[in-house]
């Protein structure tokens, strides 16, 4: 087990810090510049992202029946601290554009 746990662990931070050892090694040779990682951050949060998460929920094997009360727990815990965050954000943030409420960075790694 401790050798499928040690794999396991290996399979998803080798990719994110050779990601991030790659860029910036980029950065540094100046083969990148902030213009760059803008318009990729763009790319990934409004092309890739979206259709990596639409092509992933499109072919899983859903077992709605068993997950019913468990999936419309996480919704309305979800709406809940959402709404929790926009009025507690809105009263105390002058420019609530510029703040981003939830990242969906531990979704889409538990999709990969």
């Amino acid at each position: 087990m401790n050798e499928n746990f040690i794999l396991n662990v290996l399979e998803v931070t080798v990719p994110v810090f050779s990601m991030v050892i790659l860029g910036a090694l980029l950065k540094k040779f100046r083969l990148i510049n902030s213009d760059f990682v803008t318009v990729a951050s763009q790319l990934v949060f409004k092309a890739t992202m979206p259709t990596l998460l639409f092509l992933t929920m499109a072919t899983a094997e859903l077992q709605f029946q068993l997950y019913r009360y468990l999936i419309l727990w996480f919704c309305i815990g979800t709406i809940i601290t959402m709404l929790a965050c926009w009025l507690f954000s809105h009263k105390r943030i002058k420019n609530i554009n510029k703040v981003c409420l939830f990242r969906l960075d531990s979704e889409v790694i538990a999709v990969l």
